[in-house]
């Protein structure tokens, strides 16, 4: 995803440490069934 993000002029970040159940109602998934397991944010670099 990355490369193809960066082809687009944007760019990503990478986070692996979130809290859970926060990020899975803000998504609107039941984190027993849809674990959220891993985040890429995209947009502009600075």
């Amino acid at each position: 995803m990355s490369p193809s993000v960066t082809a687009l002029g944007l760019a990503t970040c990478p986070v692996g440490g979130f809290l859970d159940d926060a990020i899975a109602a803000e998504l609107g998934v039941d984190p027993a069934s849809e674990p959220v397991l891993y985040l890429i944010l995209v947009g502009f670099a600075k």
